[in-house]
């Protein structure tokens, strides 16, 4: 998973790859930053069976699965949380 640190967290992008992509890729990495530049809050994972994420691909069956997971309300305000004590004051 990769977030990337802001200075404001009022708005916060879920960052879904492509199918042969992931968050290491290099254009969905410059994506995470450019948003994060932006100042938008960035969580991006790695789809099942894609990068560093465990399973095998379902070749779309199964993935949405994988992204209603990490677009939990609960999820994502815990990592604004970690994420901005980490964002100097």
């Amino acid at each position: 998973m990769l977030s990337t640190p802001v200075t404001s967290l009022d708005v916060c992008a879920v960052l879904a790859h492509g199918f042969t992509n992931h968050i290491g890729t290099g254009h969905v990495r410059a994506i995470a930053h450019g948003l994060s530049g932006q100042g938008l809050g960035v969580l991006a994972y790695d789809a099942r069976g894609h990068g560093r994420s465990g399973g095998h691909s379902t070749v779309g069956d199964l993935e949405p699965l994988d992204l209603e997971k990490a677009a939990t309300p609960e999820l994502i305000v815990r990592l604004a949380r970690q994420i901005r004590s980490l964002v100097p004051a």
